[in-house]
């Protein structure tokens, strides 16, 4: 995810980015500032795609971020990806790192080294990576949950996709998220005050249909993409509404930390008219970063939805975690 307001997005990849340098930032030359000594134009961008396909092998889980910014003469890339194969464990993919935008653009993903991005989200977006043996290719992505004000456009959608690895055809969906900010770069700006206790969940039933969620604590702000928000597919792809989300379970955070790991959830909610639970719990776990009060884990987590009447879903996918 990719939020100022708290956004699992943008603070993750600040993390895993590091300082930009300004080669790797694709520095041109100076730039105007402001009155209050901030350079202008300030803008970003990022789409992030949440993958869970399958083959005769097994699952394959894939979290694919893109994000682009401008802080006045100076543009910005990057890719974060995280990536989980049942049958190999945790893979480590090329290029997930900062790149030049020599392109200068921040309406498509730029090309870097490892992936090349074609189409959009309106007729269908793919990419291909050589260097991975990796190409996949996604539906058409109508927003279902969407939001938007002065400081930019938020939405999601979800669409059937094919991920093509290592030899291997995997079958499955994809959560697709955007985030348009105005005057703000995450690749320039602090992140420290940008989230707090996010909980984000990409998420494939067992009858091929979606599930999002995400629930954050931070306080101020525009609250562009909401503090607590959600979208179901199945029926009438719509945003849920109602919700109520509760961690069950967690564990220390390690060492010396003074927070602790959410490791099972609880979200009930409305959807079509009908009410639904739903119960996660902790299946595999990495951390990318970790300090004493938070830190930053990606999780797979599976589980079910009920309702009273229907037969019960499983559901399996990403947790995205920053705490």
């Amino acid at each position: 995810m990719h939020f100022l307001p708290a956004s699992a997005g943008m603070s993750r990849r600040r993390f895993l980015a590091g300082t930009v340098t300004a080669a790797a930032a694709g520095l041109l030359a100076p730039a105007t500032a402001t009155a209050d000594g901030t350079e202008s134009p300030e803008l970003y961008a990022s789409d992030y795609i949440s993958f869970v396909g399958a083959d005769e092998r097994g699952r394959v889980f894939l979290a694919h971020d893109n994000n682009r910014g401008q802080t006045g003469t100076r543009f910005f890339a990057d890719h974060w990806i995280a990536m989980f194969d049942e049958a190999s464990g945790w893979i480590d993919v090329q290029g997930s790192a900062h790149y030049p935008n020599t392109e200068k653009r921040l309406d498509v993903i730029p090309p870097s080294g490892h992936f090349v991005f074609e189409g959009t989200s309106e007729t269908g977006l793919s990419f291909t990576s050589t260097t991975n043996d990796m190409a996949l290719a996604v539906g058409a992505l109508p927003p279902i949950l969407r939001r938007a004000n002065d400081d930019g456009e938020f939405w999601t959608g979800a669409a059937p996709a094919t991920l093509d690895w290592r030899g291997r055809r995997l079958e499955g969906r994809v959560i697709f998220e955007y985030l348009r900010r105005n005057n703000w770069n995450r690749f320039t700006r602090k992140f420290e005050a940008n989230w707090r206790n996010f909980n984000g969940l990409y998420l494939l039933t067992s009858d091929g249909a979606d599930f999002y969620m995400h629930s954050h604590e931070r306080t101020g702000g525009s609250d562009l993409t909401g503090r607590l928000v959600g979208m179901a597919t199945w029926d009438a792809p719509a945003p849920i509404t109602e919700i109520e989300f509760s961690i069950t379970d967690k564990v220390k955070g390690g060492g010396e930390s003074q927070f602790h790991w959410p490791t099972a959830w609880r979200v009930n909610f409305s959807h079509g008219g009908r009410r639904y639970a739903t119960s996660l719990a902790t299946r595999e776990k990495k951390l990318f970063a970790w300090w004493k009060t938070g830190g930053f884990r990606m999780a797979i987590v599976e589980g079910e939805i009920t309702c009273p009447g229907e037969p019960s879903r499983k559901v399996t996918g990403w947790a995205e975690l920053l705490i």
